[in-house]
């Protein structure tokens, strides 16, 4: 449902349809580049824009993210976590991600992963490593 928010979003600025651009940006291994770290941010900026076939700016991207995100309303707010770097060694974190590849990379570099599809997925996944 998010994802179609974004999408319906992208397309009413680019005028394509909405998947033409998740074919484009999604589909064509252009994300997962992205997801990998194999470009820049500037770089991720304009090609994303090339294959919606419009221009974008920094802040409308950030628009269209905030669109697809749908709040947990059981999370903590970020004002009450503690600030500062996390100083802490890779195999005390736990990371979760909803992509495979992104996960199985996190694990290669020491880190607890977890895979996720839903807030209850992440939910329980916390519970299952004790934590609440």
């Amino acid at each position: 449902m998010a994802t179609c928010r974004r999408l319906a979003l992208l397309a009413s600025w680019s005028g394509r349809s909405a998947d033409a651009i998740d074919a484009a940006v999604w589909r064509s291994g252009f994300e997962d580049d992205a997801e990998r770290g194999a470009i820049s941010g500037d770089e991720y900026l304009k090609g994303f824009g090339e294959r919606m076939g419009h221009p974008l700016a920094a802040a409308q991207w950030i628009e269209a993210r905030k669109v697809a995100m749908e709040p947990d309303p059981t999370r903590k707010p970020l004002a009450s976590w503690p600030a500062g770097r996390l100083q802490v060694a890779p195999y005390e974190i736990l990371f979760f991600d909803d992509d495979e590849p992104l996960v199985l990379g996190a694990r290669e570099a020491g880190l607890t992963a977890c895979r996720f599809g839903s807030a209850a997925g992440v939910r329980a996944a916390l519970a299952a490593h004790g934590l609440t």
